[in-house]
C-alpha cells in the first residue's frame, strides 16, 4: 500500500456512464492505493469564465501571514460563488450570463489572467 492514495480523475462527455464506471472499477481494485473521481464535459458550447485568485500555497512569511493568503482566496472565493449562485439564471440570456460570469471573474483580488477580452 502507498503512503497516501492517488487521486484519479476521468473524464468523458456526458459523466452518465463511462467515467462513472471507470471510477468504480479503480476505487474497487485499487485497495485503497487510488481515489478515484468521475466528471462530464457537457457536449456543445459550456460557458466558462476565468476567475484567477493567487494562489495560496505561493504564500511567503510567517505562519500567520501564510494563514491569511488562505484566508484571503476562500473570502473571494466564497463571496464569488455567493454572487455566482444569486444570479438570476432562468431569466439571463447566453451572453448576459457570460458577461456577468467574467464580471465576477474581474472582481477584488483577481489575477492578470482574469482579464478577458468584453
Amino acid at each position: 500500500m502507498l503512503d497516501h492514495p492517488y487521486n484519479v480523475l476521468f473524464l468523458c462527455t456526458g459523466n452518465s456512464a463511462r467515467s462513472i464506471m471507470a471510477e468504480a472499477i479503480l476505487n474497487k481494485l485499487g485497495a485503497g492505493n487510488f481515489h478515484a473521481y468521475s466528471a462530464g464535459s457537457w457536449p456543445g458550447q459550456p460557458m466558462t469564465a476565468h476567475w484567477g485568485l493567487p494562489d495560496p500555497v505561493e504564500a511567503k512569511g510567517n505562519p500567520a501571514e501564510v494563514a491569511l493568503a488562505f484566508k484571503d482566496t476562500y473570502r473571494m472565493l466564497n463571496q464569488r460563488i455567493g454572487i455566482f449562485i444569486s444570479l438570476p439564471l432562468r431569466s439571463l440570456d447566453q451572453l448576459s450570463l457570460q458577461k456577468k460570469l467574467r464580471e465576477i471573474g474581474r472582481m477584488e483580488g483577481a489575477t492578470t489572467k482574469a482579464a478577458e477580452p468584453a
